[in-house]
Parts: C-alpha cells; sequence; structure tokens
C-alpha cells in the first residue's frame, strides 16, 4: 500500500478515536488539547504498526510525510548514506558547511 495513504488512514483513525473518545467524555488526559492527544494517538498507532510490520515500514511512512518547511528554512539537513551495506542518515543543523564532522554522535534502534 502506498505509504501516504497509509498514512493518511492512520491520521483519519486518530481524528475519530480522538472525538469519539471526548464526546463521551473520557479524554486520554484531561490536560491536554485536542491537537496534542491527536499527536499522541497517531504516534502510539505508528509504534504498534511498527512492531507488527517492522522499521522499514515505519520508515516509508515517515517519509511520506511532506516536510512543513521550505528547504531553506528547514533547521536540519538529512541526507542518506550508506555504511559499509547499511543504510544510514546524516543529519545536522544547516548552518554547518556539507563537509563530513570530524566528530559524530550514533544512534542505534
Amino acid at each position: 500500500m502506498n505509504p501516504r495513504v497509509e498514512l493518511f488512514g492512520i491520521a483519519v483513525a486518530s481524528v475519530a478515536a480522538v472525538v469519539a473518545r471526548r464526546l463521551m467524555g473520557v479524554p486520554r488526559h484531561p490536560a491536554w488539547s485536542l491537537q496534542v492527544e491527536t499527536l499522541v494517538e497517531v504516534t502510539r498507532r505508528l509504534a504498534a504498526g511498527s512492531l507488527v510490520r517492522g522499521p522499514h515500514w515505519f520508515r516509508e511512512v515517515l517519509d511520506a510525510v511532506p516536510p512543513l518547511l521550505p528547504a531553506d528554512r528547514r533547521p536540519l539537513r538529512i541526507e542518506p548514506v550508506d555504511a559499509d551495506g547499511v543504510p544510514c542518515r546524516w543529519t545536522w543543523p544547516t548552518h554547518m558547511p556539507s563537509a563530513v564532522p570530524a566528530r559524530a554522535i550514533v544512534y542505534l534502534h
């Protein structure tokens, strides 16, 4: 299935679940706004989907999210790289030069 279609379905199902809970008077947390509760619901559904379908599915769905800021206004630059056969991503602030840095932090999941 197309990742954008899948993400749209997850978003719609999340909004429906949040609105239904609020109409019944049982929000997930009373202090949360509708937006926060919806974000938590989307995140919960994405995490559950990644447990069943794997990290590659999760990456595809996240890559389907359109950027919210134009390229010249984004705080981070992300470039895919190959680390001896392992797909990875360099991520650094846009104000830094493109050269490979002398030091890096590695996150392993």
